[in-house]
């Protein structure tokens, strides 16, 4: 039975490199209530372990992603970038057993659309933390993808656009338009 509350999340997904944490930024600008990559979050605050050991790194990510999802407000918009179902997808991209994030993603739902940043090779660079090429981050795009459809997730595709072009899109999407 998943847990129903009068908080509006949203999340926003897709592979690494492709603008999540600049629109993210510019939803937070507006005033809206955004929670940052769990994945992230995790590497900078320095943990080790989590450099070296996945079943380490993944549980930290879950518990960012389930710590923020406890801390959406009632009844206003907030946004995720990536939200618990990622965390399945990040289970499976390391072989780690996904029973937990699974059952947790089944039973802790967000809005039903959920809002994809599509592979964009003109945007993507590496980066401290993103080390894997545009190619390798692809398959990982499509197991979101499917993870998200399995759980009956509806999915709509950000425009390759301006941030502000995006941000409207989101807009326009948590509004029925």
């Amino acid at each position: 039975m998943p847990n129903i509350v009068n908080a509006l999340r949203y999340v926003i997904t897709g592979m690494s490199g492709t603008g999540k944490t600049a629109v993210l930024e510019g939803l937070r600008t507006e005033g809206f209530p955004c929670f940052d990559e769990p994945g992230r979050e995790v590497l900078n605050n320095g943990s080790a372990a989590a450099k070296t050991d996945p079943e380490i790194f993944i549980s930290e990510m879950y518990e960012h992603s389930l710590r923020d999802y406890r801390l959406a407000p009632n009844q206003q918009l907030a946004f995720y970038d990536r939200g618990l179902p990622d965390i399945v997808a990040y289970a499976n991209r390391f072989k780690v057993d996904a029973t937990l994030y699974q059952e947790a993603a089944e039973l802790n739902r967000y809005q039903p659309i959920v809002f994809v940043a599509p592979p964009w090779r003109e945007i993507f660079v590496n980066d401290d933390l993103r080390r894997a090429s545009f190619d390798d981050y692809l398959h990982f795009h499509e197991s979101l993808l499917n993870i998200y459809d399995n759980l009956g997730y509806s999915t709509k595709i950000l425009p390759k656009g301006s941030v502000h072009e995006r941000i409207d899109f989101i807009k326009d999407g948590t509004s029925g338009g």
